[in-house]
């Protein structure tokens, strides 16, 4: 258990059914895609699966210092894996609703 407020529980566990799960969509991918993330054995119950119901879509908010860097176009000489940083430095979550047991 990493946190409880409200009722709700956060863990690290792989998640019963009906639960909710949080997942940082580029983070999880980019563990998935790597070789070196010790997580990677781990990610299997966070695989999106038929069934699983998009709850929120929470976008990270932008920075205003990534529209002036591109107004001034100087964002072509930004690579774009730092312009990303600069522009939204945290990424989003997707909240899912895992489906109920089966009878």
């Amino acid at each position: 258990l990493l946190l409880e407020l409200r009722g709700l529980s956060v863990r690290s566990t792989p998640p019963p059914a009906g639960a909710l799960v949080a997942i940082n969509p580029r983070a999880a991918a980019l563990c998935r895609e790597s070789r070196y993330c010790g997580a990677r054995p781990q990610m299997a119950p966070y695989d999106v699966a038929p069934g699983w119901v998009e709850v929120e879509r929470m976008d990270a908010p932008t920075r205003l210092i990534g529209a002036v860097i591109r107004a001034s176009t100087l964002d072509r000489r930004v690579p774009p894996d730092v312009m990303r940083k600069i522009e939204a430095p945290n990424d989003g979550l997707v909240v899912y609703r895992l489906p109920a047991a089966n009878p």
